[in-house]
């Protein structure tokens, strides 16, 4: 997901009591979509889940929390939530590596995320599915479903823990 997709999620967007995990991509009052195949169900990563991710979730829907990172929420209407983390993220890799990033923005986990799985040799379909990417003909575009949930959820387990 890039910066805004996943900043701008709301808490009905997550489906973090079903048996998947999962987030639905898809317009909400904090953004709207690229185009159409940008609407889409991503399984969450096993180990956002040991991390807490329920917990934090149960806690903004608690005190009545809209949105899934409300500490993003932009401060006027010339803002979008993936400004904040833009800025962030610019912040935390000076501190860390210094000036020179060497390219780096938050948009390079996507780029790690389909390398890892391509290498993983990870079906090519499953990797655009997940990424919300089309496949490149109008039969699979247009009229083909989409992936199973578990199917999805298999991929992401594939991609490393970080820590």
């Amino acid at each position: 997901m890039i910066p805004e997709r996943a900043c701008g999620l709301q808490l009905e967007d997550v489906a973090d009591a079903d048996p998947i995990p999962h987030v639905r991509i898809r317009p909400n009052e904090n953004r709207g979509l690229k185009n159409a195949q940008s609407r889409r169900e991503v399984p969450l990563h096993p180990h956002l889940i040991e991390l807490g991710f329920r917990d934090y979730c149960a806690q903004l829907r608690a005190v009545e929390e809209h949105d899934l990172f409300p500490d993003l929420r932009p401060g006027d209407g010339n803002r979008s939530f993936g400004d904040a983390l833009h800025y962030r993220w610019h912040e935390l890799l000076k501190r860390q590596i210094g000036p020179d990033t060497g390219g780096k923005v938050f948009h390079s986990f996507r780029h790690y995320v389909i390398s890892q799985l391509k290498r993983s040799r990870v079906d090519i379909d499953q990797v655009k599915e997940l990424v919300g990417h089309l496949h490149g003909n109008v039969t699979e575009d247009r009229y083909a479903d989409s992936e199973e949930l578990t199917a999805l959820a298999d991929v992401v387990k594939i991609l490393p823990r970080v820590f």
